[in-house]
């Protein structure tokens, strides 16, 4: 499903020392029909997602494991490519683009998958949990796939990434269009999210799929849940 004929192993170095944290995005790395089939499934599986609202997370949807594994929910396109997501071949191209030798899949999803946000959702700046609920194994890696043909930048959406929450901080910004694909290192300042609200019209979604990678540590961590924070001169609703 990988369409780049990309040797992972050149671009280890500038996704090491890529700023605000490491990182790199990738245009049309997998294939584009197949992923349009994955988006003619969502409204689908969107029937099953669970609504997430509130002061920090707005209009999301996605699978929660608690409700069963989600590979199993998935309707044929979307499960066969997360699957190959978690494939020996697609860890082994992270392990060379990241130089992370351990690292290993996830094949609960948890937290990933589907994820969907509708006009005036949000996700507010944060760093994501840092253990594995069920093998306590440490999260070191994202990798976010977006879905949006036809995206109109004036809807907003764009991923964030902020080197600290301060206000003279230094970002990037990525757009959630058809097939671009970043991939960052999971850490405790790897700041990140969409925190405006989307100004899309009501018919249409931002889509994504989401797989995160582990490594098992030789020290189990001390685990925390997603930390959300304002940015300058932001106050998170009551």
């Amino acid at each position: 499903m990988l369409t780049s004929k990309i040797n992972p192993q050149e671009f280890t170095e500038v996704y090491n020392n890529a700023t605000p944290f490491a990182h790199i995005n990738f245009l049309n790395l997998f294939d584009e029909d197949k992923l349009k089939e994955i988006v003619k499934e969502f409204p689908i599986m969107e029937r099953e997602m669970s609504d997430k609202s509130g002061r920090t997370t707005n209009q999301k949807q996605s699978f929660k494991t608690k409700h069963g594994e989600i590979l199993k929910r998935l309707q044929p396109k979307t499960k066969e490519f997360c699957k190959f997501m978690n494939s020996d071949v697609m860890v082994k191209w992270l392990r060379d683009l990241t130089g992370i030798k351990d690292l290993v899949a996830d094949d609960t999803l948890e937290g990933g998958g589907p994820h969907t946000i509708s006009k005036g959702g949000f996700l507010k700046m944060h760093v994501d949990f840092n253990v594995h609920p069920k093998t306590r194994y440490d999260r070191r890696l994202n990798v976010l796939v977006y879905l949006n043909d036809k995206w109109d930048k004036s809807w907003g959406g764009d991923l964030e990434l902020w080197k600290d929450m301060k206000e003279d901080t230094f970002k990037r910004t990525y757009g959630s269009v058809m097939n671009n694909t970043i991939i960052f290192n999971t850490t405790d300042v790897s700041w990140h999210g969409h925190p405006d609200p989307l100004n899309c019209p009501e018919h249409i979604k931002r889509r994504s799929l989401a797989f995160y990678y582990y490594s098992k540590p030789d020290v189990e961590s001390e685990a925390h849940n997603t930390i959300y924070v304002e940015r300058p001169g932001e106050k998170f609703k009551k």
